[in-house]
């Protein structure tokens, strides 16, 4: 009988989650006018795991990896601004992100977060921006 009230309570927690992102998305949509896409990663996971990053890893040393990470930054950084110049670089831009995608995972593993670490940044960051945005169109 616990464990029928125990999933139970879990259920309406979850129902109640769900009405809650959407009165935010709401919220957002009223103050800003912008309409908000849903913000909920694929899988739960913002950086999904991936057991070839192991292998990346253990291929080069940890500094040479977080040396990678910064040209790979770099060069999305330089297709962006080419882009801004009036070049069309969106397949570069796409060509970059993947490959920062890549970098991210590697950083995730040498600095060993979990994904709850993440995630949890992740929504502190992206509702600080939301507030910073209702701030400014009042």
């Amino acid at each position: 009988m616990l464990h029928g009230i125990t999933g139970l309570s879990h259920g309406l927690f979850k129902n109640n989650k769900e009405k809650m992102e959407e009165a935010r998305r709401k919220d957002f949509e009223k103050y800003t006018g912008v309409k908000q896409v849903n913000t909920k990663v694929k899988n739960d996971k913002l950086i999904k795991s991936n057991p070839d990053i192991k292998l990346l890893l253990e291929n080069q040393s940890v500094d040479v990896n977080k040396m990678i990470a910064v040209e790979e930054l770099s060069e999305l950084q330089k297709e962006i601004c080419k882009d801004l110049r009036g070049f069309n670089r969106r397949g570069e831009i796409k060509e970059e992100m993947a490959d920062v995608y890549i970098c991210l995972q590697l950083l995730k593993e040498i600095y060993n977060f979990d994904d709850e670490e993440l995630e949890e940044e992740y929504k502190r960051k992206m509702d600080r921006n939301i507030k910073r945005i209702k701030v400014k169109n009042k």
